[in-house]
Parts: C-alpha cells; structure tokens; sequence
C-alpha cells in the first residue's frame, strides 16, 4: 500500500508484488485526507484511517469490489495511534484516550467489531508512564493477547510487550528505529545500538542477527529477512534465511531509498535513484529474484 501526497491531497495506491506495477485504489480527497493505511485479511483488504474536519473514521476497502466499510469514528485529538496489522499479520489496534481513561481498542478485521479494555487496568502502575508521557506511535495484537506497541518520549523510542492475558511483568525494549516486524513467534527491530534484532515471544530471549543496520523488512511468510547496512557511500543489501539462519549479500549501491520483499522472500524490489551523464537524477527500480 503506498500514500502519495499532492497539492495538500493524498491518494491511495496499491503494488502487485508479481508485476511491481501501481494502481489506483483511491483517488485523493474521495474520503478526506488518508492519514494511514494497511493491508489486512490476507491482502483482501486495506484498513484506512480517514480525517475529515475534527473526526477520523476508521473503514476497510475491499479490493475486489473497491467497496468501503466504514467501522467507528473517532475525535482525531483522542485517537493517539492508528492501527497497524504488521504486515497483514495480527488483529490492528487503536489507542484511545477518553476522559481520564487509555482505552486499547482491538478490531476484528473480519466483521470490524471493536474489542475495548482499560490499559490502565491491564499495565503494571510502573509502566504506565511510557503510555501517558510518551506518543503511542504503533500497536498490534499478536496472537490472541500479545500487545506489541511502540512508544517515544521524543529523544527515545520504545517497544513495550506484555500478555494481556497472563499475569506477567510486561517487557521494555529500547529501540532506534519506529519499525518493528511480526513474524511467527517474534518481533524483529532495530536496538538503540542499531543493530537488528529479533525477539522471542515464547522465551523472552532477544537474538542479535546484524550490526549497524539502517533498514530491514520481512517477507510475509516470515522465512525470509532483508536487512541493509551503510559502508561508506555504499549500501550493501543482504538477504537471510529466518529458519536456517544464513545470510548472503545480494546488492550493492550508492543510493537506496527503500526495499521491499514479496510475500514467499524469493523476490525484492530495490528503489535507488541514478544519475544521468547530464547530472540529472532519475528514482529507478530493480527487481531482484532468488531461487527458493
């Protein structure tokens, strides 16, 4: 899913991941000004968070029909993050604030019903003011109860995990990047050191995969992981196996500006700009594909 802004406008695209090719799921201004977007449902649909004079109203596009739900509304002021997937995986989460109350507030992508609770009620006194101090800036549920959310106190960011149906000390991760990953039974992140990181759900346990990392994705199946290190001018991009732990470099240049793998981690997307002989500079991108 890609938001492109112009003239104060933003319109909602889409990237078949087979082709790389772009379409257009929504023209700008339809639904007032898009301020998020996210796939769901297997990539049947995308979640969108729409702000429309003091309100945000929360809908899901269907793609086949291009026909658009809408699900709640929301004063924007209240509404202190918007929901995320990770990726098309997990149920997406808001974080609300309504009176003296943090609300945290689960949809079911499937029949965009709300599951509300009191995070005040479910988070330890000790960790709450990461909530009310700091911006929640992402929230998702893994699994049936694993609150993963992101939070930053404007020099610091954080991930703060805790089973909200177990009573266990929640878990704070400092972190340099606002990215985190879900994939199987862990999370995978950029630490304040910068290196890229996974962590185990299951064991509590954090596992260092690279060092100096700028970027990263993971492949939907959650078996292939992209990661990009700087060397100089130089931007050397490797691919590694999750399961088998391997990595192998699969490209280098001078200016990349993102990457994107496709659902199975046999094909990445690099977007880099080049420069002419003439000095002009033309954003290009090169489609890589690997054997399974």
């Amino acid at each position: 899913v890609v938001l492109e802004k112009k003239e104060q406008k933003t319109s909602l695209q889409l990237m078949d991941y087979k082709t790389g090719k772009m379409q257009s799921v929504m023209p700008a201004g339809a639904f007032g000004e898009i301020s998020g977007a996210s796939l769901i449902n297997a990539g049947r649909d995308v979640l969108i968070e729409s702000v429309r004079g003091d309100s945000t109203d929360i809908g899901v596009i269907n793609l086949a029909s291009r026909k658009t739900r809408w699900a709640a509304s929301y004063k924007t002021e209240d509404v202190l993050t918007y929901g995320s997937a990770s990726g098309g995986q997990g149920k997406p989460v808001y974080v609300m604030r309504e009176g003296e109350s943090l609300l945290l507030c689960v949809l079911d992508p499937e029949d965009l019903t709300f599951e509300t609770m009191d995070l005040r009620s479910a988070i330890p006194a000790y960790v709450q003011p990461y909530l009310e101090n700091a911006r929640v800036e992402s929230a998702f549920i893994m699994g049936d109860m694993q609150l993963v959310a992101t939070v930053s106190d404007g020099a610091k960011g954080y991930i703060l995990l805790k089973n909200l149906g177990k009573d266990e000390e929640p878990v704070i991760l400092g972190i340099s990047s606002r990215k985190v990953s879900a994939g199987s039974e862990k999370i995978y992140y950029i630490n304040e050191e910068g290196s890229l990181c996974s962590f185990d759900l299951e064991t509590n346990t954090e596992s260092t995969i690279a060092a100096h990392v700028e970027d990263f994705c993971l492949s939907q199946s959650s078996g292939r992981l992209a990661y990009s290190v700087r060397e100089d001018t130089a931007v050397r991009i490797f691919m590694r196996d999750v399961f088998k732990g391997r990595g192998i470099l699969v490209d280098i240049r001078a200016d990349v500006r993102g990457f994107l793998l496709n659902a199975e981690g046999n094909k990445i997307w690099i977007q880099h700009t080049e420069a002419s002989k003439t000095g002009k500079r033309t954003q290009m991108t090169t489609v890589l594909e690997f054997a399974e």
